[in-house]
């Protein structure tokens, strides 16, 4: 973890224009191929949600400008985020929060915090309401192939936590399983770049996962 002054930050001036908005957050929402890792969840029993947090994490702690985090009035840069994700009771259909520590196999971690997400009860569950500092907001809508999707949020111009949300995956005219991703950004912190930057790696980590 290391700590920056803002106004010795790198992104001072965007920060400083971008704060004064009443919402500089935005939304990008990307078609992801997940045909091979449809295969191997299924090939070895592993928990498709599961393996879609372990990619989101993977990417993220991959990032730097997804760990800055306005700390006491300072950028804290923190070591590693924790995924805080969405679960949903299949017999309420209510949802609840889950956190669940990463670790570097993705079939125990998405087992892991499947049992995690079955375990948990009541809306924040076990986890409290605030689950850590840097952490990443997850969620999933397997009901709807949307196109474009705008996340909640709490309107702190402050709170750079990445929220992602996976939609549905279908079949393409061409054979190919995909699936749309948005993510929720806050421009003090990132940029399109960064955005384009971590579509482009969570594709490649999709790609290679095992």
């Amino acid at each position: 973890m290391r700590t920056v002054p803002i106004e010795k930050w790198e992104r001072r001036e965007e920060y400083e224009h971008f704060i004064a908005f009443p919402n500089p957050f935005f939304d990008v929402t990307v078609r992801l191929n997940v045909t091979n890792l449809l295969r191997r969840t299924k090939a070895k029993e592993i928990p498709f949600y599961g393996a879609l947090i372990y990619a989101t994490m993977k990417t993220v702690n991959s990032m730097d400008e997804f760990l800055c985090r306005v700390h006491g009035g300072d950028i804290v840069y923190y070591d590693e985020a924790r995924p805080f994700f969405v679960d949903m009771d299949k017999e309420t259909h209510k949802i609840k929060f889950v956190t669940y520590p990463m670790c570097d196999d993705m079939a125990e971690f998405a087992k892991g915090a499947s049992a995690a997400g079955k375990a948990s009860h009541g809306l924040y569950g076990s986890t409290g309401d605030s689950c850590c500092e840097c952490k990443v907001f997850i969620s999933c809508s397997p009901q709807i192939a949307f196109t474009a999707f705008t996340a909640a949020c709490h309107g702190n111009a402050e709170d750079f936590t990445p929220n992602i949300t996976w939609g549905k995956y279908y079949e393409a005219d061409d054979g190919e399983m995909l699936i749309p991703c948005a993510a929720k950004l806050n421009h003090c912190a990132q940029d399109a770049h960064h955005a384009s930057m971590f579509f482009t790696l969570l594709q490649k980590i999709i790609d290679e996962a095992n």
